[in-house]
């Protein structure tokens, strides 16, 4: 019969050869090593861990971390393995802690985080410097927003205080209109979070009821909805 190698040449998936009783080890020594179909169709990572994968294989299959802490990885290993520090903070990892494993802060903006959430210090964790984001390629503009009141702010677009991370909730309280919030990229459901009702989406944005329940606004009936 054709060996694992030869059926992955001629386009025969990983899932596929499973099902027709290859073995995970039998894949792993013959260097097939696409995860994703085995993934998908229900493979757990813990039997993948088993046969030799690795998390990178796994990561490169789409496997997210946490699934893959479940089966077996260590968050050493996850680490190893290339998942950045938005993929480990699935597994309940702060800035800090993530830090403390060994990431560099220019992993973090590589990963999508704003500078204010490794600004922003709590008891546990001392806070990144300025001086360090900076150096780790944050820009000066969005470092320069750390600490300032939102009235201090009003200089910068509310597209921009978003991208640095800021709430809706925090531009409502800066004096933002509903429209400049919405207009900036902010969903319905985020400012159901920020404060505003529904009442004002209705009028100001005419959001639709569905829309409204879609993002958990309570209250509204849809005879109060505007044809």
């Amino acid at each position: 019969g054709y060996g694992a190698a030869e059926l992955a040449a001629g386009g025969v998936s990983t899932m596929e050869m499973y099902d027709g009783g290859y073995t995970l080890a039998e894949m792993k020594l013959a260097s097939v090593t696409a995860v994703g179909p085995l993934l998908a169709g229900g493979v757990p990572a813990e039997a993948m861990r088993s046969a030799g994968f690795t998390a990178q294989e796994l990561r490169l299959g789409g496997c997210p971390a946490d699934a893959a802490f479940l089966g077996g990885f260590t968050q050493a290993e996850l680490k190893a393995g290339g998942y950045d520090p938005k993929h480990m903070s699935a597994l309940g990892l702060r800035p800090g802690e993530l830090l403390e494993m060994g990431y560099e802060v220019e992993d973090f903006l590589h990963a999508g985080y704003c500078a204010r959430e490794l600004y922003e210090a709590d008891d546990d964790y001392d806070g990144v410097t300025t001086e360090e984001l900076l150096a780790a390629g944050f820009s000066k503009r969005e470092v320069d927003t750390l600490g300032k009141s939102m009235t201090a702010l009003r200089g910068h677009s509310p597209a921009e205080l978003r991208r640095f991370g800021f709430a809706a909730a925090e531009l409502k309280g800066g004096g933002f209109s509903l429209p400049e919030v919405r207009e900036a990229g902010y969903s319905l459901a985020e400012l159901c979070e920020g404060g505003y009702s529904w009442k004002q989406c209705v009028v100001s944005l005419k959001a639709t009821y569905a829309e409204l329940i879609e993002a958990g606004f309570v209250g509204a009936r849809g005879q109060d909805m505007r044809p």
